[in-house]
């Protein structure tokens, strides 16, 4: 079995035509000037192989993704019968696989927007630090988004696609959403989405999530969580997103 190279144009025309909803973010990040120039695409076992450079360009992405009756297995190790290096390989699976993974769930923009979660900049900063400002409990996922959206915070003035948005409730900050906005290739991603322990239970990851979707109507939306995120999942199909497939980080 040999890697056959074919072009980004005719990979992400396959990937579209098999699955867009899974697929339409990966392919957004893929179209960008600087990644599509260093990027290669394969055709094996059956499976779209893509490679492309990782965010911070020091070394190289496999994506092997599932178009229907792909042998990925086979995949997998071909390509790492081929390379002595250790690679990051990231699998997307077109259905649900139970295991510790990542799941990806899509919606279409609605016209709804909560009069108390409003748009945050430099102006609420305070606010911020006082949200994202976690006790060290021993909770790492509670810590890390809380981080995460510090940090997309941070972006705000650098890259106008990334916007945050927060709920107040009785003046205090509880919540807070990241979204990236790539309004040419109509696609929303769904970041970060945080709300502070001592508030959760009372449906603000809701409201902010659907505050999210009313932002820009009839434009794909991705959101994805661990699948082990009982929550999240609950919150994503309750504000109308539907699953779409799974990514497995190897």
């Amino acid at each position: 079995m040999k890697l056959k190279q074919i072009s980004i144009k005719k990979a992400t025309k396959i990937l579209r035509e098999i699955k867009a909803g899974l697929y339409a973010e990966f392919i957004s990040s893929l179209l960008v000037q600087t990644v599509i120039e260093r990027s290669t695409a394969y055709e094996l076992c059956g499976s779209i192989v893509i490679k492309t450079p990782s965010w911070d360009k020091k070394s190289d992405v496999w994506y092997i993704c599932d178009i229907g009756n792909s042998d990925m297995n086979s995949t997998f190790n071909e390509i790492q019968s081929n390379n002595d290096e250790k690679l990051d390989i990231i699998m997307i699976h077109a259905k649900q696989i139970d295991g510790e993974y990542c799941y990806i769930f899509s919606a279409i923009g609605s016209g709804y927007m909560d009069l108390n979660v409003v748009k945050l900049s430099g102006m609420n900063i305070n606010d911020v630090l006082m949200l994202t400002t976690v006790e060290d409990d021993g909770d790492i996922f509670n810590k890390t988004i809380s981080q995460n959206i510090y940090n997309d915070f941070l972006k705000l003035d650098k890259d106008k696609a990334f916007e945050l948005y927060g709920l107040y409730v009785n003046k205090t900050l509880v919540g807070a959403i990241s979204i990236e906005n790539r309004s040419k290739l109509g696609v929303v991603i769904i970041r970060e989405l945080f709300v502070s322990k001592s508030t959760r239970g009372k449906g603000y990851a809701k409201r902010l999530l659907k505050s999210a979707l009313g932002l820009y109507p009839n434009m794909q939306y991705f959101y994805s969580c661990g699948s082990d995120n009982t929550a999240s999942i609950a919150t994503a199909k309750s504000c109308g997103f539907v699953f779409e497939g799974t990514y497995d980080f190897i």
